[in-house]
């Protein structure tokens, strides 16, 4: 069995290593994740963050290094079948689909091993948009609403899918302090009613600190130091690192 202190582990890191030509983004990076726990990332900019959420989704590959998930090596697989295994990913830019409605935008996530009948569809969409207060909004096109709907939008699409991890870059940009405590809210709700791991980056630290169960700090590609919301807070190297006191 996969488990630490009795608790599955859905996610293991180990030694990722990563060179763009002669630059060494990420340096033996490990991070594990356990079924139904949210993890904070942060660190400075060019700390390895967004490249070490891309190594894991597959939208980048490894040198060296292995990942698992749900004890299944995924090591540098395309992305789609990341995606088909359980693990779905947003991006600092959202990736939507313009044109369409945000309806139809939620219902492209069902595509991959979907096995439902088109109103059994309808029903998911709208419960994933009911969620994030969106229903009334579902019938308009992704380009008539406000660009901060778009960030809202793949949240529903990493959801709708019931994958067992979701890795958020930056997904609380852009979104005032009630609409970040609504995803908030959300993110807890899932974990606990269906076991969704997720991994947040995110630069507000009031949010991520309020938002995860534990934070990994990240510094030239690799762990810095690793604690509670409290131990990072209070961890003096951190605050150097991150808040140059």
């Amino acid at each position: 069995m996969n488990l630490r202190g009795g608790v599955k582990l859905i996610l293991r890191v180990e030694n990722i290593c990563k060179h763009f030509g002669g630059l060494k983004v990420m340096d033996h990076m490990s991070l594990e994740v356990k079924k139904g726990e949210i993890v904070g990332i942060m660190g400075p900019n060019g700390a390895g963050k967004t490249t070490l959420i891309n190594i894991i989704s597959g939208f980048e590959k490894a040198d060296t290094g292995e990942i698992y998930l749900n004890n299944e090596r995924i090591t540098n697989m395309e992305p789609h079948i990341i995606a088909q295994k359980g693990i779905r990913r947003s991006f600092q830019t959202a990736s939507n689909f313009p044109e369409e409605t945000i309806a139809e935008n939620v219902r492209a996530a069902l595509i991959c091993g979907n096995y439902m009948n088109k109103q059994q569809e309808q029903q998911k969409v709208e419960e994933i948009l009911d969620e994030v207060k969106m229903l009334g909004l579902a019938k308009k096109k992704v380009c008539e609403v406000p660009s901060v709907c778009s960030k809202l939008i793949e949240l529903c699409r990493c959801l709708i899918a019931n994958p067992l991890l979701v890795l958020l870059d930056e997904l609380y940009a852009g979104l005032t302090w009630e609409e970040s405590k609504m995803v908030t809210k959300l993110l807890k709700e899932k974990r606990e009613k269906q076991g969704i791991s997720f991994i947040l980056i995110e630069h507000r630290t009031e949010i991520l600190f309020d938002a995860v169960d534990r934070i990994v700090v990240m510094s030239q590609g690799s762990k810095f130091f690793e604690g509670l919301p409290s131990e990072v807070v209070a961890n003096e190297s951190v605050a150097k690192l991150y808040w140059g006191r």
